[in-house]
């Protein structure tokens, strides 16, 4: 195994770890910003009596987000950009081989 692949797996494993984690808080802020705009909307509107609306956010928010919603797109989010960079990685090798190796006939 050479050094590119070590780095690459490295990365990879940092990625995973790093990335997976702020995938997930990208993913919650998405799937919570409907509930999130109707908690605002409701405590602009009723600034002195805010117990409904956070009672209607809890709600709002247990419906939108869900832990299974939350593990899909986390590893969608996660995982198809890092098998996209080592696709990349393999066809850009690939390529500059292919290359060298017509200089060298010539």
């Amino acid at each position: 195994m050479n050094g590119w692949k070590r780095i690459g797996i490295i990365l990879s494993v940092l990625w995973i770890t790093g990335g997976g984690i702020w995938t997930r808080g990208v993913v919650m802020r998405e799937m919570g910003s409907s509930a999130k705009a109707q908690l605002h909307t409701c405590t602009t509107l009723h600034p002195n009596d805010t117990d409904p609306c956070f009672a209607k956010f809890d709600a709002d928010w247990g419906r939108d987000v869900t832990d299974a919603g939350i593990n899909t797109y986390n590893a969608i989010f996660t995982f198809v950009p890092l098998l996209m960079a080592w696709v990349l990685f393999y066809v850009v090798a690939g390529l500059t081989r292919w290359v060298i190796a017509g200089f060298g006939q010539g």
